[in-house]
This record gives structure tokens, sequence and C-alpha cells, in this order.
């Protein structure tokens, strides 16, 4: 099929239902669809682009936002808490009536120690919430690890949190 062809196959189909009636309008409506596609194109490979969570500010405030996204696109219903005073706690994240708190770190040189788990289990419990989780883009230290068992606190780090971006958000990131 030449896209002569195609032009003309479409230019016959809308002068007989009387969408168009001369070459501009049909120039401009190729013009606009054409202008589309090559806006999706070239979205969809941005999102496929690989990305840095070392590029995330500092503040904690886009790494909450992704989370923000992924648990939306996930099927939960999504509260930000996170500011200064939060009680730390990041995320309310609730599907089926059960409200979980997720404590969100975003590393880039170190580990995620007792410190998060600790600031989750207490958030949990002052926000309510029946778990607690802690995500990061990090790993957690071994000590993390044996108190988040002990307080049944939900752990995702890094490559389990790359595995979800992929998953539900179609996006790369390192």
């Amino acid at each position: 099929i030449t896209s002569k062809w195609f032009y003309h196959a479409i230019e016959k189909i809308l002068r007989e239902k009387k969408v168009i009636t001369d070459d501009k309008e049909i120039f401009e409506l190729l013009q606009h669809f054409i202008q589309k596609r090559e806006e999706n194109l070239t979205r969809e490979s941005i999102k496929r682009e690989t990305q840095k969570f070392a590029q995330l500010s500092r503040d904690g405030h886009e790494f909450e936002s992704l989370l923000y996204r992924l648990y939306e696109k996930m099927g939960y219903v999504v509260q930000k808490i996170g500011k200064s005073g939060d009680q730390g706690g990041d995320l309310i994240i609730n599907k089926n009536g059960e409200r979980t708190l997720i404590q969100a770190k975003c590393y880039k040189d170190w580990s995620t120690g007792n410190g998060a788990i600790q600031q989750a289990v207490t958030a949990m419990k002052y926000y309510d919430c029946k778990k607690a989780m802690v995500v990061t883009t990090s790993f957690f230290t071994p000590q993390a690890i044996a108190l988040a068992k002990a307080n049944n606190t939900e752990l995702i780090g890094k490559k389990g949190l790359q595995e979800l971006l992929l998953k539900y958000l179609d996006e790369s990131w390192v």
C-alpha cells in the first residue's frame, strides 16, 4: 500500500460521507492525525527511556509522587501525607477497605536501616492503618529486615520496586 493510494482511499470515504468538501480540509485532517500519531510515538519512546532514581529530588517529593502514580495504577486509592511532621508516613494506600501506611526512602548511596521501619510502624498506628510498608530505592540492612519481620512490615527494595514500575507503569528505572 502506497501513501498516495492510502490518501486517495481516505479522501474518497470522507467525501462520500460528506465529512470534507475540499482538498484543504483533507490535508488539514490528515495533518492532524499524523501530528497526533507522532506525539504518541514520542510519548511512548520517552516513557520507555530508562530513568534514574538518583535524579529524583533530594527532598523525596518526586519519589513519593512516583509511588503515588504506581499504587494508583495498581488499583489503590492513594493519599499523600508526606511533609514535615508527617509522623514517619508518606502515603496511605487503601484497597478493599484495608489501609496501608507507606514510608518512602529514596536513597542513592546507602542502605535502608531500622529507622525507616520504626518510622513506618509508628506512623501506621498514628494514621490508624492495618499494615505498614517501607519502599526504598536501595536495599535493606539485615537488622531492618529482622525488625520488619517482627513488626509485620512489608519491605520493597530496589529490585522489587523496579519490577512493579515496569509491570504497572511500563517504566524502566535504575
